[in-house]
C-alpha cells in the first residue's frame, strides 16, 4: 500500500512518516521497503498499524522515541490473534505510567484519574489496528 492511501485516514503527515522511518531513535520495529528513485515506497500492513499507533501516541504528547517497544507488542499479540492491548491510559507528558487494557470494562477510570491527578489521556489502539484492517481489506479487495 502507498502512503497517500492511509496517511490523511490517521492524520499523519508524509514528512512526519518520512522522519520516523529514518530516524534511528525512534527505533521502528517493522521492516520498511527501500525506497526507489521514481517509485512510491510499498508499505506492508504492519507498517501501517505500527505508523498509525506512533502518529495517535505521538499525538496524545509522547515522544516517537518511546512508542515503537508498545506498538510492536500490539500488533503481533493482534496479528496472532491474541488478546491485543485494546487500551492505553496514561497520565498527560507520562507514557511511563502507561497501564494496557484489553476491554473498556478492564479500566476503572475513576480510580486512574485520582491516581493520575485528575487528567488521563486514552488511546483506543484496538481501534487504529481494525482500521488498518480494514483499509487493507477494502484497497485491495477494489483491485
Amino acid at each position: 500500500m502507498q502512503m497517500k492511501t492511509f496517511i490523511k485516514k490517521f492524520g499523519l503527515s508524509r514528512a512526519d512518516v518520512e522522519n520516523w522511518i529514518a530516524r534511528p531513535s525512534v527505533q521502528l520495529r517493522t521492516k520498511y521497503a527501500p525506497t526507489t528513485k521514481g517509485r512510491a515506497r510499498e508499505f506492508t500492513r504492519k507498517n501501517v498499524m505500527e505508523l498509525a499507533l506512533v502518529g495517535a501516541l505521538v499525538k496524545a504528547g509522547v515522544k516517537p522515541s518511546e512508542v515503537a517497544m508498545w506498538a510492536e507488542v500490539a500488533i503481533e499479540d493482534y496479528c496472532i490473534g491474541l488478546p491485543s492491548i485494546e487500551l492505553m491510559a496514561f497520565p498527560p507528558y507520562s507514557f511511563g505510567q502507561m497501564v494496557t487494557a484489553n476491554k473498556y470494562k478492564d479500566l476503572d477510570i475513576p480510580a486512574l484519574l485520582s491516581q493520575f491527578g485528575g487528567a488521563i489521556i486514552l488511546v483506543e489502539v484496538g481501534k487504529y489496528l481494525r482500521e488498518v484492517d480494514d483499509l487493507f481489506s477494502s484497497h485491495y479487495e477494489a483491485k
